[in-house]
């Protein structure tokens, strides 16, 4: 378990409550996403909540497949690394990042690009898109760009294989995650 491993700072701006929600976007990235330039990682997201690690449900590859938590493995297991994440930093100087896996090459993105509570969060090919653009407060929240919601585990679950969504920032720890560096 990797409990005692130490939280990467986060940096950003802080956390919106759901009653900052802007309504105001930001100009577009170009459409040619780099996941190469100053890209951090590789990491697990562990929630705070749970102590397991953001993850590709079943290891998938495939456009579309859910986010879950699961177990913590770290790089040296090697079968296991949908669990393993890079963030790349938007040129913009704006904070957004593209999250991305080491495993599928594809990005973090909110399902349809919902704005809603209980949207799903699932991977997808990195585009210059709102929906796969996020946020990293200090408190240790990720948001999205697009919806101003943060990544958190439904239900406040605890079990291996919860599904992962975006909420209302309200602080609990099912919605705050550490980095830790592989």
């Amino acid at each position: 378990m990797l409990a005692a491993a130490m939280a990467v700072a986060l940096v950003g701006p802080a956390a919106p409550s759901s009653a900052q929600v802007s309504t105001t976007r930001p100009a577009l990235p170009a459409s040619s996403i780099d996941v190469g330039a100053a890209t951090e990682g590789p990491f697990l997201l562990q929630n705070v909540n749970s102590t397991r690690c953001l993850n590709v449900a079943g290891a998938s590859r495939v456009h579309g497949a859910h986010m879950i938590q699961f177990d913590c493995w770290d790089a040296s297991y090697r079968p296991y690394r949908n669990n393993l994440w890079y963030r790349t930093p938007l040129p913009d100087g704006s904070g957004r990042y593209y999250v991305w896996s080491y495993d599928s090459a594809q990005c973090l993105s909110v399902e349809d690009s919902l704005r809603s509570n209980g949207a799903n969060i699932i991977q997808w090919d990195c585009i210059a898109n709102f929906a796969m653009q996020w946020y990293f407060s200090n408190s240790s929240m990720i948001w999205n760009a697009n919806s101003q919601r943060c990544l958190s585990v439904s239900g406040a679950s605890t079990d291996s294989g919860a599904n992962v969504i975006q909420w209302d920032c309200i602080g609990h720890p099912a919605m705050e995650w550490r980095l830790v560096p592989v």
